[in-house]
């Protein structure tokens, strides 16, 4: 019973990472919270991203994904390097999942970027954008 126990203990949940977007390494911009985690769906390599708006406002997101490898070089997407936008609500919290109801934008392929997941050493977002949405 004791190592059925410690079985179940063993097991982690998904880690999110922060994403650095700030100069000094901070995961927060203009009161918006940027995580990711890499996952799999469909036997393919993916990056899930997770954002949390602690203002008492609504706000736009406007980036482009970014893969650092182990070789030390940044990645953009070749295939196609396309702007992402998305809004969040006041106090909203989003995050990317390997379901058919997350937001595309919040699904990064990693093999747009590298072939090899081993070379994967971070994720970013970069030109990150946080705008108020004023009405």
């Amino acid at each position: 019973m004791l190592f059925y126990a410690s079985a179940i203990f063993a097991q982690k949940s998904p880690v999110w990472h922060p994403i650095g977007l700030t100069v000094s390494g901070k995961n927060i911009q203009n009161g918006v919270e940027a995580f990711y985690r890499v996952s799999k769906s469909k036997n393919k390599d993916i990056i899930l991203i997770k954002f949390v708006n602690l203002n008492n406002y609504a706000v736009n997101l406007e980036w482009n994904d970014a893969v650092y490898t182990k070789e030390q070089q940044w990645k953009r997407n070749e295939k196609a390097d396309v702007r992402k936008c998305l809004t969040l609500n006041n106090n909203e919290i989003v995050s990317g999942n390997i379901s058919d109801n997350s937001p595309k934008e919040l699904i990064v392929k990693v093999d747009d970027f590298i072939t090899n997941i081993n070379d994967f050493n971070l994720y970013k977002l970069d030109a990150f954008k946080v705008s108020n949405i004023t009405k």
